[in-house]
């Protein structure tokens, strides 16, 4: 499960950021789920999925933003069931959720970082499992080599 936080202060009548904050995350694909005055509910996938996707940004997720005084709050969490998480990952969802403060306090965001991000997380991933699979061959190797071995060995 990773879980993050962000306090995003200063924020001139935070609610009239609601629209954008829709906006932003809907085009990520998360789904709104529930709107209330102070707060917004976004939620992405399911347990199932997550055996089966790569992008971090589509694991079943789960992100509350509450509209305080002066502050913005966003919690998210992600449910990383059917998933070893690499510290790529992690950062793909560390830069989302800059790039969402970045909307909030500058108007704007840098959305190829977002993509760089994700496409370097994606390299990663299908190294690791290169990696996985050449441990697996070579392993099979040696233990085929010391079974005929050990075959060799007991026909003496």
């Amino acid at each position: 499960m990773l879980e993050y936080q962000i306090y995003i202060e200063n924020v001139d009548n935070p609610l009239k950021r609601k629209d954008e904050t829709i906006v932003f995350f809907e085009k990520e694909g998360f789904k709104l789920k529930t709107e209330r005055e102070n707060a917004l509910v976004f939620q992405r996938g399911n347990i199932f999925q997550n055996f089966f996707v790569f992008n971090p940004l589509k694991w079943k997720s789960l992100i509350i933003v509450e509209f305080e005084e002066k502050t913005i709050v966003v919690n998210s969490t992600v449910n990383t069931i059917g998933q070893k998480v690499m510290e790529s990952e992690k950062h793909t969802w560390r830069v989302f959720l800059k790039n969402y403060k970045d909307l909030i306090t500058q108007n704007d965001y840098d959305e190829n970082l977002g993509k760089a991000v994700l496409t370097f997380a994606h390299k990663n991933r299908r190294n690791e499992y290169k990696n996985t699979i050449i441990r697996l061959i070579v392993g099979l190797l040696v233990g085929a080599i010391g079974t005929f071995i050990i075959k060799i060995k007991l026909k003496q």
